[in-house]
């Protein structure tokens, strides 16, 4: 198994998180319990982007779809109710699944594992995980705001 990486990968996707919420869309969540999201009538979606390199691995970014139309109007500077369409919502996740993996591949090179990061890629449905396989090791953490509930799970190839 590789540990440190796993680790080490979950430890900057934490602070990634952080960062681009705050940063960029001037959330501040805090941690939370890694739990399940709970059932909505809207639905969930997830966003995600992989690594290739010295290091492998994908980080997906679950949330509910309430959670993303927020975070799409604060991205684009519009109301909630401005949001139009499922496409808008996906590129706005895609972009923040970007950016938080985007921070996560720098500190990786800057820290000795070159890598790329693949396209971005969205999911949506209800109670939506991805689970461990053999050849990975996952973490799962756990954000929230006041309201709204984030989960990242960081899926790293083991060595």
């Amino acid at each position: 198994m590789n540990e440190p990486l796993i680790n080490n990968v979950a430890q900057l996707a934490g602070q990634s998180v952080e960062a681009a919420f705050r940063d960029m869309l001037g959330i501040n969540l805090g941690s939370d319990e890694p739990q399940p999201l709970p059932a909505d009538s809207s639905g969930q979606i997830v966003g995600s982007v992989g690594f290739i390199g010295e290091a492998n691995g994908i980080i997906h970014l679950y949330t509910s779809q309430r959670f993303a139309r927020l975070i799409t109007a604060k991205m684009l500077g519009l109301t909630e109710a401005e949001v139009e369409g499922d496409d808008m919502i996906n590129d706005a996740v895609g972009e923040l699944s970007n950016v938080v993996v985007g921070r996560v591949k720098s500190n990786l090179c800057d820290g000795g594992r070159s890598c790329t990061l693949t396209v971005p890629s969205i999911m949506r449905g209800q109670q939506l995980s991805v689970g461990e396989t053999s050849d990975t090791t996952n973490r799962v953490l756990g954000f929230r705001d006041s309201e709204h509930r984030l989960l990242v799970e960081v899926v790293v190839k083991k060595a």
